[in-house]
């Protein structure tokens, strides 16, 4: 899963999709726990990426069933990485739909993932995570013409100071960027604005991020 997340953020989202595929394939019968979700999830953005859109779309179905017949593995008692929360779950839904051209019906599961993220405890909340689905949001709220909308969703992430600028978030933002780059009617005065305040936050090199 890890290899797998990787090379989805390395702009490889083929890879990515072999790495989670190889791990399904590894995982023993009856495993408990969310590692196998969050396999079948991974795998679903990665084929959304590269164009496969209904194979994605049966995998984040498969990704819900899984959860729900699943237990609670002690990797998950340990959480942070190795638990795959129903908010982290609800994000990838979220972005894949967005990646499949579905963006209208990514609306609601992104809005869950960023109540669902704002309402958790520290210790089950991920600024990567809370980011990548603001930008889901942004993203389908352009498709639909919102661009308030996605105004208010991307707004918290352009505050990140540069310690949180991880390669992640700032793919995500890009993606918006180029959303908007194509959005028309290009004379809008919202959609020249938020451009250059991406513009503005992609601008510092990542190789000045402290490590």
């Amino acid at each position: 899963a890890t290899q797998s997340l990787i090379a989805y953020w390395a702009g490889r989202p083929a890879d990515a999709a072999g790495f989670s595929a190889r791990g399904r394939a590894e995982l023993p019968l009856g495993d408990a726990g969310t590692a196998g979700v969050w396999l079948i999830a991974l795998e679903g953005r990665a084929l959304a990426a590269i164009g496969e859109a209904d194979a994605a779309r049966v995998a984040v179905d498969e990704a819900d069933a899984h959860r729900e017949t699943t237990g609670i593995s002690d990797l998950d008692r340990m959480g942070g990485i190795l638990t795959f929360s129903a908010n982290r779950q609800l994000y990838y839904r979220a972005d894949t739909l967005a990646l499949c051209s579905d963006k209208a019906a990514a609306v609601p599961y992104a809005q869950a993932a960023i109540d669902g993220y704002e309402a958790a405890d520290t210790s089950n909340r991920s600024f990567g995570d809370l980011a990548g689905a603001r930008t889901a949001l942004a993203l389908a709220c352009i498709s639909i013409g919102d661009l308030g909308r996605a105004d208010g969703a991307l707004a918290p992430v352009l505050d990140y100071p540069i310690d949180k600028r991880i390669a992640g978030v700032v793919a995500s933002v890009r993606r918006v960027h180029a959303a908007l780059v194509s959005y028309q009617p290009t004379r809008d005065l919202a959609r020249r604005e938020i451009i250059e305040r991406i513009d503005v936050f992609t601008r510092t090199p990542l190789a000045a991020v402290p490590s």
